[in-house]
């Protein structure tokens, strides 16, 4: 049977529409494309296919049940510029090691506890605090703890201007003038240069500091001590890979839902008062099934602002797209930002709502942390940092807006363009 024709979608005589939406707020031309052209939509990128997909049974369908005819989506450029052949762009067997496992939660709970309290006791009442710095420090430190067993306080505000300073960059390898845009001698790729250093020598000071102590129970531990089936030792090179990946993604993610957590909790005095209620009844076990309310506030804002706001893959064995042959060389690509956002799945989509009955992650439409193998490999502790990091901080203080709505910004992961700029009051 041949192929169905390609998808609808903006053809040639669109492009100028195309760039100046793109240009305008990438979130928007989303949408717009979605409600012009259907939850299947073809487009042209720097003259190869391109498919936006945001129903939700097809994106399972492709992300889980074709991921071995996908890869991940280079861009013009590379990220492996940073990351290597780390977890965040690997493919194949890299993925199939396990990280982050459930079970090992139990034991990054207490490191999370500790060191969200610790931050929060060091605001002073009536401050104003940036909360997606401070949300970043919380987050760089239970990264330092159980990945590294290292101690990341020294290095807070190297490591989070550096990893901003690699999401600035790669919004330079978005196409179609990517690949010349990530070459030319700018100032932003000046400063992505040395972030990479800056990061680069975080990375060696770990990796040397656990080298001379000997194993260890953390991921860099069981990265060193680990063999493969001829008795070799995974190469330095490759754990270097995966540890940037690590503080690359695995801090920056979550701290943005949190900053965007506070802000809409500050919004909303009811939501404020019952997260403050739990927290103030909760004992400071670290375990978050106690927190119910935590838990759907975290979950809520993973909806309204998911930090993988886009999920792209390239077609590297042809795949069947709703009735149309998509060829090698398509890039697919699925959008969780525009799914959370289906007024069918989800009433009222704009609207906060941590009552929001949320179904489980799949073709309900609710993906904040992807599908099939590749999907994210920190989920499980981000389900639990979230909820543990907000009643922790709920314990001390309230935190109230104090200055400018953050709108936003879809560059790598979805984050806020600025703070949000919150006002302490203790308790």
């Amino acid at each position: 049977m041949p192929s169905a024709p390609a998808p609808p979608g903006p053809r040639i005589r669109d492009l100028p529409w195309l760039l100046r939406a793109r240009a305008q707020n990438p979130l928007a031309l989303l949408t717009r494309a979605r409600e012009r052209y259907g939850d299947v939509v073809h487009m042209s990128l720097a003259g190869r296919h391109a498919v936006l997909v945001s129903r939700p049974d097809l994106a399972v369908r492709l992300l889980a049940g074709s991921a071995a005819d996908l890869e991940k989506w280079r861009l013009d450029g590379n990220r492996r510029v940073l990351f290597g052949n780390g977890l965040l762009t690997s493919d194949g067997e890299l993925w199939r090691r396990p990280a982050f496992e459930r079970d090992r939660m139990g034991g990054y709970a207490e490191a999370i506890v500790r060191h969200a309290a610790a931050r929060a006791d060091g605001w002073r009442d009536g401050t104003v605090i940036d909360a997606s710095a401070e949300m970043t420090a919380i987050t760089t430190l239970v990264v330092g703890e159980v990945m590294f067993g290292l101690d990341l306080a020294p290095d807070i505000d190297r490591i989070r201007h550096a990893v901003g300073a690699a999401m600035e960059y790669f919004q330079l390898l978005q196409p179609p003038l990517g690949g010349i845009r990530s070459r030319l001698p700018t100032r932003t790729r000046r400063t992505f240069l040395r972030a990479r250093d800056d990061l680069d020598a975080v990375v060696a000071r770990a990796i040397a500091t656990r080298t001379a102590a000997g194993g260890g129970g953390d991921m860099l531990g069981m990265l060193l001590s680990a063999r493969d089936d001829d008795g070799r030792p995974i190469p330095a090179d490759l754990i270097r890979d995966e540890m940037l990946t690590m503080l690359g993604a695995g801090l920056e993610t979550t701290a943005s839902a949190l900053a965007f957590a506070w802000w809409e909790v500050a919004r909303h005095p009811d939501a404020a008062d019952r997260l403050a209620a739990e927290a103030a009844a909760w004992d400071g076990t670290p375990d978050p099934g106690p927190l119910p309310f935590a838990r759907s506030v975290f979950e809520e804002t993973l909806r309204l602002h998911p930090p993988a706001w886009i999920v792209s893959r390239v077609v590297a064995t042809p795949v069947e797209i709703d009735g149309w042959t998509a060829p090698a060389g398509t890039i697919l690509l699925v959008s969780p930002y525009l799914m959370h956002r289906d007024a069918e799945r989800f009433p009222d989509p704009e609207r906060f709502d941590p009552d929001r009955p949320l179904p489980a992650d799949g073709v309900s439409g609710f993906l904040p942390f992807g599908a099939g193998p590749r999907k994210c490999i920190g989920t499980h502790l981000a389900r639990a940092e979230g909820p543990l990091v907000l009643a922790t901080v709920a314990r001390a203080v309230r935190l109230h807006a104090a200055g400018a709505p953050p709108r936003e910004r879809p560059m790598v992961t979805l984050r806020p363009d600025h703070g949000p700029m919150m006002r302490v009051q203790r308790r």
